[in-house]
């Protein structure tokens, strides 16, 4: 793959992640069982997310670091929570995220003219 197209992959990856994030960050004010610190952190994660899109796109280093840690942290928090169908298309999508991150990384760090 071209270092655009991966790039571009990882950029899709993160709307789709936050598309994910919001849908069950909405879908958590139904339930009543869900603690307001959960609900918010829930609202977090699509945020955090938006803020490693737009590092990517524009090739912020710092950002860009901030992304591996988060993806892998929800690849990882994904693994030990339970299991469910979120926690599954949660842990695919962010072992997506993160191994794409780590496929661009030339394309962040190196500059190419």
């Amino acid at each position: 793959m071209t270092k655009t197209k991966l790039l571009k992959s990882c950029q899709l990856l993160l709307i789709v992640n936050i598309i994910f994030w919001l849908f069950i960050a909405f879908s958590s004010l139904l339930e009543s069982n869900s603690h307001l610190v959960v609900k918010t952190l829930l609202f977090v994660e699509p945020v955090l997310y938006f803020v490693s899109l737009l590092g990517i796109r524009r090739k912020v280093k710092t950002i860009y670091l901030f992304s591996i840690i988060l993806a892998l942290g929800n690849t990882i928090l994904s693994i030990i929570d339970q299991i469910g169908l979120s926690d599954i298309i949660s842990l695919i999508l962010s072992a997506l995220v993160f191994l794409n991150l780590v496929l661009i990384w030339k394309t962040i760090f190196i500059k190419t003219d």
